[in-house]
């Protein structure tokens, strides 16, 4: 909780909007810096691969859910997006018990697509880079109205 109390009193606050899979990250954080917003989130034991630093695949799928999450943030945020293409760079190893920040960025946007990058940090060391396409799903498609569905019958 020391750690939880140290992010909360530097001025960043603890979001609620997750569900299902996303819960794995847990707490996550954000704080407005300069017109964008970094993420805050602690690496825990359950998140463990067999060389004892946390799993590669779980920060793919956290750089995936907050790069997501940033773009849904926006004033000009689109109703609905789907990830199209991740491309991962790993530059060090993730330790666990640490305090990790993601820096998200968006590149650009046009009609259909959004592209973003984003690094995770320990401190001031760079751990993991990502860069992405999301393709701006139309509100009115098929695909929009199944997710709306999902949503209303876990209510």
């Amino acid at each position: 909780m020391l750690e939880e109390t140290k992010i909360l009193l530097s001025g960043y606050q603890k979001l609620t909007e997750t569900w299902g899979f996303e819960e794995l990250i847990g707490s996550l954080y954000s704080k407005n810096q300069e017109d964008d917003f970094v993420y805050a989130f602690k690496t825990v034991q359950k998140l463990a691969s067999r060389s004892g630093n946390v799993h590669g695949g779980f920060i793919m799928m956290a750089a995936d859910h907050i790069m997501s999450f940033d773009i849904l943030r926006r004033k000009d945020r689109p109703f609905h997006i789907a990830t199209v293409q991740l491309n991962c760079q790993f530059i060090d190893r993730v330790p666990i018990d640490e305090l990790l920040f993601v820096y998200p960025k968006i590149l650009r946007k046009t009609r259909h697509l959004i592209f973003t990058e984003a690094q995770i940090h320990v401190g001031s060391r760079l751990l993991f880079q990502a860069s992405g396409i999301w393709k701006i799903v139309d509100p009115n498609s098929t695909v929009a109205r199944q997710v709306e569905e999902g949503f209303r019958s876990e209510e």
